[in-house]
């Protein structure tokens, strides 16, 4: 089973109004029929199990056995349900924020708070780690209460999140041994995902000595510390998804406007518009190619670059803010079909591997049969070629004359005592995987996955759905062309 490097979260710094919505909606009103001919009028809110909810076109509600149904309707339930939109999700929050002060317990050294470990290289006081955590518990509180079905748990069955601040010289240090880092850049924090935790330099959070302690400054920019927190609020996903979503994510949380433990998603658009305008201030907009963005080849497609964190950014706001009403269905049914398919495709793998495991015993045991039938064949074929000389020389001898008493004795003819083993007959789920290559996970999950973003739109209408989406908040953005020709859409 193949999959991804587990992701080191890395944010690069150079040295140096309410959210708008596309006119397109989840699912459109159509035309219902039962199996018994009756038509209503009605829009599709959600598929579950073998019931299907339906709202009418006046508002009101109903639910209906897909058996029920016509053939057309259910095989039109069954494109939704691949497109991922056969599920109803909840509204965008306005705001998310969570109750101050932060409870903090522990020092000076190593702290604690509900979700979180901190350990810290220098002593700090309550204040500073109260301050820290704040953004840490606000982050996690954000990822939380979005309607993405993130579902944000600590990695590898731990109780806690974890996270460390160390000084500048020890943070450098210690990266070096996980990436590289070129002239004029420098690391703001890093997520180190099979560490399990965050690696923040204290003066990337606005962190100062005053005498023996380190302060933090309540005016510090936050946005990269909330870039790795989302990293981590993200672990269970980052082999799964590729590096324009995981990034864009991270980017997309960094730009929402957030103060004191308060996430202002009602602003998301005005933040990005000011992230444009900072961050990424003289770059051009252009975001990759709706070809790509299921890439199988994701690590080879991302390097890396400011202009790449852009795309990824303006992707994930235009999927969890603009496309289908604005409320992040598209990103929700996105993460719930690679779920699936994640899901779907360890259960082959398990069941795969019992059957090699079954056959293995079942092909020992042939192997057995085979080679006693073909030690019985061996010893026929020689009793026999022996029954046959026999009688080749009884014959002469009678020939000769010789009398019947002196005569070779023939013997009984042999006979063969085993039968042919019947032939082992491969299970249907082996001859899935003739090639017996790894399975790639990312590659399938993705795929399986990429109608939801698609939402039945080819790379064509897809450019001018995003396009004019960015146009109604005065962004001018450009795609650039797909990165390989095999296996996109155009």
């Amino acid at each position: 089973m193949v999959l991804r490097v587990l992701y080191l979260g890395l944010l690069v710094l150079l040295s140096n109004a309410p959210a708008t919505v596309s006119a397109q909606e989840k699912n459109p009103l159509r035309e219902w029929t039962s199996s018994q001919g009756k038509k209503v009028q009605a829009s599709l809110m959600g598929l579950d199990g073998t019931k299907v909810k339906l709202r009418l076109k006046n508002g009101r509600e109903l639910s209906v056995q897909t058996d029920q149904l016509s053939a057309a309707d259910q095989e039109y339930l069954t494109t939704m349900e691949k497109a991922g939109r056969d599920f109803e999700t909840k509204a965008m929050p306005e705001e998310t924020r969570i109750d101050l002060p932060v409870k903090v317990e522990g020092g000076p050294f190593e702290f604690k708070t509900e979700h979180y470990v901190f350990v810290s290289e220098e002593e700090v006081g309550k204040s500073f780690i109260s301050e820290s955590a704040k953004i840490f518990e606000a982050t996690y509180q954000a990822v939380r209460m979005l309607p993405l079905g993130l579902n944000p748990r600590p990695p590898g069955g731990d109780v806690k999140f974890r996270a460390r601040f160390m000084t500048s010289k020890s943070f450098q240090d210690e990266i070096a041994n996980y990436v590289s880092v070129g002239p004029n850049l420098r690391v703001a924090g890093i997520y180190l995902a099979k560490r399990k935790k965050i690696w923040v330099p204290y003066v990337s959070i606005g962190a100062v000595k005053k005498g023996s302690q380190m302060t933090l400054k309540r005016t510090a920019d936050t946005s990269t510390l909330i870039h790795e927190i989302t990293h981590q609020m993200m672990h269970d996903w980052l082999v799964l998804t590729p590096m324009w979503f995981t990034e864009g994510m991270a980017e997309y949380i960094a730009s929402v406007p957030y103060q004191n433990g308060r996430f202002e998603f009602r602003n998301s658009t005005r933040g990005l518009k000011e992230r444009l305008k900072t961050k990424y201030r003289g770059l051009e907009m252009e975001m990759i190619s709706p070809a790509d963005l299921s890439n199988s080849n994701d690590e080879g497609a991302w390097e890396g670059r400011m202009e790449d964190y852009l795309s990824a950014m303006l992707w994930v706001h235009y999927f969890v803010r603009m496309d289908r009403g604005g409320h992040g269905e598209a990103v929700a049914a996105y993460l719930k079909l690679m779920g699936r398919a994640k899901t779907d495709t360890n259960l082959f793998i398990d069941e795969y591997n019992a059957a090699v495991k079954g056959f293995e015993k079942k092909r020992e045991k042939f192997n057995q049969q085979v080679n006693a039938y073909n030690l019985a064949v061996k010893t026929f074929r020689e009793n026999g070629a022996a029954y046959n000389e026999r009688i080749k020389k009884h014959n002469q001898q009678i020939a000769d004359g010789v009398v019947a008493e002196d005569r070779v004795e023939v013997g009984e003819k042999p006979l063969m005592v085993l039968k042919a083993p019947k032939k082992l007959e491969v299970p249907e789920i082996l001859k899935v995987n003739k090639g017996q290559g790894p399975i790639d996970v990312f590659a399938i999950a993705n795929a399986r996955a990429k109608p939801a973003l698609m939402s039945e739109r080819d790379v064509e209408k897809m450019k001018e759905d995003v396009t004019a989406a960015y146009a109604e908040i005065g962004v001018k953005v450009s795609f650039a062309a797909p990165r390989e020709k095999e296996g996109n859409d155009e």
